[in-house]
């Protein structure tokens, strides 16, 4: 097997988030392509396939960002992925040792969220979103596994700050 070579700042991150949260990121990346790669070669754009009575497959592509807001900047959001990534890096290499395993979890599923999408917006132009919830005629906006480690990801940061500010912890 031949070796595998990565970069400093890549062995910095894996060392501090721990194999776990990595081996996880690399898991959940996986799954998100995977499950864009079989929408995408089964389904046409716009198609959509009811699996339940208040879920359906839909076939769209989104090249703005959450809700389908700001269509059209898909470079933008390439960019600005970029930058925030860039960011987190230099913020989590000065502060990991303060942050909790708990955070560190939720940094990992938004990392995870972050690099399944900027991977379609690299390679495909647009993320592919297909998770489809609704009742009656009211929808929620199309998503993807991608979509749902940032949201969930987001979510566990917010009640983290908000549950150890008290502490004075991370």
């Amino acid at each position: 097997m031949p070796e595998v070579r990565r970069s400093p700042w890549m062995n910095a991150l894996i060392l501090k988030l721990g194999k776990f949260n990595s081996l996880m990121i690399a898991a959940l990346v996986i799954i998100d392509q995977l499950t864009k790669y079989l929408i995408r070669s089964s389904m046409y754009i716009g198609e959509t396939r009811e699996v339940l009575p208040f879920f359906q497959l839909t076939y769209l592509t989104n090249t703005g960002v959450a809700f389908s807001m700001f269509q059209g900047r898909n470079l933008f959001f390439v960019f600005f992925a970029l930058a925030v990534f860039a960011g987190f890096i230099l913020w989590f290499r000065k502060h990991h040792a303060q942050v909790s395993a708990y955070l560190k979890f939720a940094f990992s599923l938004i990392i995870a969220g972050a690099a399944g999408n900027f991977i379609d917006r690299v390679f495909l132009g647009s993320v592919v979103d297909f998770l489809d919830f609704y009742v009656n005629d009211l929808h929620w906006p199309a998503f993807n596994v991608a979509d749902s480690c940032i949201s969930a990801g987001a979510a566990m940061v917010f009640l983290g700050f908000i549950t150890n500010k008290k502490k004075g912890v991370l």
